[in-house]
């Protein structure tokens, strides 16, 4: 009896630390161990399988929701009406005054009018044979070779004149030096003229504006005249046709003729119409006046010394 009660004090005291620091570790919030299995014979060897838990999946955090008061936005502005030729016109013509900041410089230019001779010839044969004289079509056309402040190129110019009238009833002494006074016409035949002249010439033009709104234009150059004249005799009534001839006498004259025009810009006053001649190649068209002196040079079918004035519609493309 006094040996079993010496080992159960023994238990105690084994026992007693492990007790005091399971108490100490309640006190500390500390986790406690698993117990520990005891072996059993029964039991595999293995180490023991700890049951799954199972994964609960968390959700992300949902960012912030910041709200903040929307501002009315302001209603869009209209588009902007498409630019007319008007009011590119417009803007250019802003630009004001200037003969080579930002000026475009001509290439083609053509025009077509009509042009009226004054004081045909030296003296008055051509209005006491003919009569007044008569309005006729104009043609030019060329090109503009060098732009600076002026614009230097070549033209061509052709025209058409046609008159008809009575010849002289005696042929006079030629030539014929001064004015047709005494000498009578023969009124039963008839005296038809025809003029066809050509002319190749520089010319120089000069725009003050860079909208070309009006520009000044001189040349000089030679001409070519073709002249003739034609008669019809007076035959009886009992000759037929058939046996008829018109005498017919034609041939080249040599002058010079120096000219100027100015030419007045109808560019934007009609949009359409500016958009059609743009497809067309034309930047620019206008009113011209003019005037042209012509002098004989080789006379060889006669003196047809001559002033002219007309009018015409010029055009002109841009570079």
């Amino acid at each position: 009896m006094r040996n079993i009660c010496l080992l159960a004090l023994l238990a105690l005291n084994a026992v007693a630390p492990q007790l005091q620091a399971q108490d100490d570790d309640a006190e500390l919030g500390r986790a406690q161990p698993p117990p520990e299995v005891p072996h059993s014979s029964i039991l595999d060897d293995s180490d023991p399988v700890e049951p799954e838990l199972p994964v609960i999946p968390v959700p992300p955090p949902k960012p912030p929701v910041v709200t903040r008061d929307l501002q009315e936005q302001p209603p869009a502005a209209p588009p902007p009406a498409p630019a007319t030729a008007a009011d590119a016109e417009k803007k250019e013509s802003s630009r004001g005054f200037s003969l080579v900041e930002g000026r475009r410089r001509p290439g083609a230019t053509f025009g077509f009018g009509a042009t009226r001779p004054d004081n045909i010839g030296k003296y008055n044969h051509y209005e006491y044979l003919y009569g007044k004289e008569r309005y006729s079509p104009y043609f030019y056309g060329g090109y503009y070779l060098f732009s600076y402040i002026f614009d230097i190129g070549i033209v061509g110019r052709v025209g058409y004149y046609h008159a008809e009238g009575h010849p002289l009833a005696e042929r006079p002494t030629v030539p014929l030096k001064g004015d047709l006074t005494s000498e009578r016409r023969d009124d039963n035949q008839k005296l038809g003229l025809t003029l066809i002249p050509t002319q190749i010439s520089a010319e120089l033009a000069l725009a003050p504006f860079k909208t070309r709104w009006v520009v000044f234009r001189g040349w000089m150059g030679i001409e070519r005249l073709y002249v003739q004249e034609t008669i019809e005799p007076n035959l009886p009534s009992t000759v037929t046709s058939s046996s008829s001839s018109t005498y017919t006498s034609s041939g080249w004259n040599e002058g010079l003729a120096t000219g100027v025009m100015a030419s007045f810009s109808l560019t934007g006053l009609d949009a359409r119409s500016d958009n059609s001649l743009r497809s067309l190649g034309v930047d620019r068209y206008y009113l011209s006046l003019f005037a042209e002196n012509i002098t004989t040079t080789r006379d060889k079918f006669g003196n047809f010394d001559r002033k002219q004035y007309g009018i015409a519609f010029s055009f002109e493309g841009l570079r």
